[in-house]
């Protein structure tokens, strides 16, 4: 059985099948951009915090800050501030003399200040006996 159809259904079935394609990556773009402005207005909210805290202590402090150690700081905060026991900073020096090279469980994040996110994996997590302590 050898069938033909008209060219006119063709062009209908190629045209309905283009819309269908369209219309799915369409939601699938507008989710994607959805999620990063949600995704942007809470990084603006953070950003806008720490800058307003930033500029209120600058006006009013009067001694020397130690940018080095704000830095560091304010990214040991931030691990806290996410309760996450998967998460740990460590200097480059540390990072260089530890076990944390060849170690499969763990993936290491280079920071713009030189320091190392680890990201251990949770499954094989060992708390240290200081962190057991608390």
């Amino acid at each position: 059985m050898n069938k033909k159809i008209s060219v006119s259904m063709f062009v209908t079935i190629t045209a309905i099948f283009g819309a269908l394609c369209f219309a799915s990556a369409y939601f699938i773009a507008v989710q994607n951009v959805s999620t990063l402005v949600t995704d942007l207005r809470q990084r603006a909210k953070l950003f806008e915090a720490l800058y307003d805290l930033d500029s209120a202590v600058r006006q009013n402090y009067f001694d020397k800050i130690d940018e080095e150690k704000l830095i560091k700081s304010l990214l040991q905060g931030y691990i806290e501030g996410i309760d996450e026991d998967i998460l740990r900073i460590v200097s480059a020096e540390e990072f260089e003399n530890g076990n944390y090279k060849n170690n499969p469980h763990i993936k290491a994040v280079p920071l713009s200040n030189g320091d190392i996110l680890l990201i251990y994996d949770d499954a094989i997590y060992v708390s240290t006996e200081d962190e057991l302590k608390e």
